[in-house]
């Protein structure tokens, strides 16, 4: 079955994607850094779960794209990572959405920190970058 997508829905859903961007943005203090949650990911998460035939794996590639150039990051590392997770929501959004409230919260956070070590090895890899635990620590109170 198809549906059809109002023009306010995606005026919802584009405002939410353009709040996320400008709270990724947002400069913080050096001592917060890594308590920064990853506003984009959960957005795209939550888009993908509440409207599963608008948010699709090609919404999520160029979101991801879009990461990369506003973060100065290797380009095709944010999108590859958003469109494994939105297809690994995809697949699972039937049982997701039957399960109770702190399951999913649990289902998100491990996403998150999927996401996140994928993200350190990738660049680990190419950039060398060192890897943290600490961050990976802070992705499960955050989430």
């Amino acid at each position: 079955m198809i549906y059809k997508t109002h023009k306010h829905e995606w005026k919802i859903i584009i405002t939410s994607f353009l709040l996320a961007y400008i709270l990724e943005q947002m400069p913080l203090p050096k001592q917060f850094i890594y308590y920064r949650p990853t506003w984009l990911l959960l957005i795209l998460i939550y888009w993908i779960i509440n409207t599963p035939n608008n948010i699709n794996i090609g919404i999520s590639f160029i979101i991801g794209i879009i990461t990369d150039l506003t973060k100065y990051s290797i380009i095709g590392v944010h999108a590859l990572l958003y469109t494994i997770i939105c297809y690994i929501i995809l697949i699972m959004h039937n049982i997701y959405s039957i399960q109770e409230i702190w399951k999913q919260i649990c289902l998100i956070g491990l996403l998150s920190i999927i996401v996140n070590y994928i993200f350190y090895i990738l660049n680990f890899f190419f950039i060398f970058i060192l890897f943290i635990m600490k961050y990976f620590l802070i992705q499960l109170v955050i989430h």
